[in-house]
């Protein structure tokens, strides 16, 4: 039989088994508690990460669309400046050939053909308009046409040609060279592959 110290160790050395029992039961749930805690933990850092690094990438996305925007933006503009700087000379060239062209006697001729060709678009009389130097020479070359009215200077014909109108002034025809090379000019941009 047991005395007294060998029950009462038999006693304690229950209690230490079901404490290691106890204590292996909590560091086992302590240890799944704690990996739930840093699962949850890394998930919701996962989580927050992906939701920045969207919300950094969608925020770049839309400047680097803003800059290049902008860029071609800059780009139009600047190619639009250089095509008209381009046009202009062209027609700048152009309009210093036309006012050789005015001295030139196929110049007398085309502007003789102008004069006719207005004079018979009008059923009565009409007025005619040229370049205040080439009056003298319309008047010559008109004297044939028997319904022009008048011939008057119009300053703003610097390149040549004529318009025309009825003495009411109702019915209006232009002729000119101004006039011509604002319709070149049109159908220059259109055609000339200068498109932007």
């Amino acid at each position: 039989m047991l005395n007294q110290n060998d029950k009462i160790e038999l006693f304690s050395e229950e209690i230490n088994k079901n404490a290691d029992k106890i204590v292996k039961k909590l560091e086992k749930q302590t240890e799944r508690f704690r990996r739930q805690q840093l699962d949850a933990f890394e998930s919701d850092a996962r989580e927050q990460l992906e939701h920045r690094i969207d919300y950094a990438s969608h925020r770049l996305k839309t400047e680097m669309n803003r800059e290049i925007s902008a860029l071609r933006a800059e780009q139009k503009r600047a190619a639009l400046a250089h095509r008209a700087e381009i046009v202009d000379a062209a027609f700048d060239e152009a309009k210093g050939r036309l006012q050789a062209f005015r001295a030139t006697p196929a110049y007398r001729d085309l502007l003789s053909d102008v004069l006719r060709s207005l004079a018979a678009g009008f059923d009565g009389d009409v007025i005619l308009y040229v370049a205040p130097q080439e009056v003298p020479l319309a008047a010559e070359l008109s004297q044939s046409l028997t319904n022009v009215a008048d011939i008057r200077a119009d300053a703003s014909i610097t390149l040549g040609l004529a318009k025309a109108s009825d003495p009411a002034g109702a019915v209006f025809a232009d002729d000119t060279m101004e006039c011509r090379l604002a319709q070149y000019r049109e159908t220059f941009l259109e055609r000339s592959g200068l498109i932007v």
